[in-house]
């Protein structure tokens, strides 16, 4: 049985074309025990068809913490995206750094899609999802 820790369907919209590396996309930043997560967005055309619809962060009875971030496509056309999953601990430190392979999916029209995962250390504490288009 998961615990509840967080749970944030409201979101802080960030559009930046200079912090940080660029996914090319938009990325998904919360922090455990936070009420609203960040969304920067890279690509205002990707962030379009995109929406960030809900982001949960739980914390397992085995002390892992898990993320769950709900996109849907505005649009009514199918659009393929990449997503990746990255941990940080309490001080910032990349848990695994570069472990983590993009992962692909569609978003078919108007639908949404939930974009799950789990941290690979009990000392994760933030995660940032970054998703990007398919080329």
């Amino acid at each position: 049985m998961m615990k509840l820790i967080m749970s944030a369907a409201m979101v802080l919209v960030v559009a930046t074309g200079c912090m940080g590396p660029s996914t090319g996309g938009l990325e998904v930043i919360l922090k455990e025990g936070e009420k609203q997560a960040i969304v920067r967005i890279d690509d205002s055309s990707f962030a379009k068809r995109i929406v960030v619809e809900e982001t949960i962060a739980r914390r397992s009875n085995t002390g892992f913490l898990g993320a769950t971030v709900k996109v849907r496509n505005r649009f009514d056309r199918d659009f393929p995206i990449q997503y990746r999953f990255e941990w940080f601990d309490g001080d910032g430190m990349e848990i695994q750094s570069g472990g983590r392979p993009w992962e692909q999916t569609i978003l078919h029209g108007g639908a949404a899609a939930m974009l799950s995962a789990t941290a690979s250390d009990k000392r994760g504490v933030r995660f940032v999802v970054r998703l990007r288009r398919v080329e």
